[in-house]
């Protein structure tokens, strides 16, 4: 499958992602966005939005919006594979 850019919808060479880690040690989760960007958009600087709300599952869940729209839905069990839930508007 071909990444697409989430601002354009050319063709996309960066992915986005986030981590929780301690200061110099390794990440308790590192999940990636199911996002993407291309040269132009990765290099021209963005605004990231941040809404952190605690959870006691023992899962990390990540939803990626772009001017409004859900661009992916992806469900993390914290070390283990991720239970992608893709919305591609």
């Amino acid at each position: 499958m071909r990444a697409s850019c989430l601002v354009c919808g050319g063709k996309a060479s960066w992915s986005l992602g986030i981590r929780a880690r301690r200061h110099g040690g390794n990440a308790v989760f590192a999940p990636e966005l199911g996002a993407y960007l291309c040269d132009l958009h990765a290099r021209s600087g963005a605004e990231i939005l941040i809404a952190f709300q605690t959870m006691s599952t023992g899962r990390v869940v990540v939803t990626t919006i772009n001017d409004g729209k859900t661009v992916s839905k992806i469900n993390h069990a914290i070390g283990g594979a991720p239970e992608r839930q893709e919305a591609m508007f």
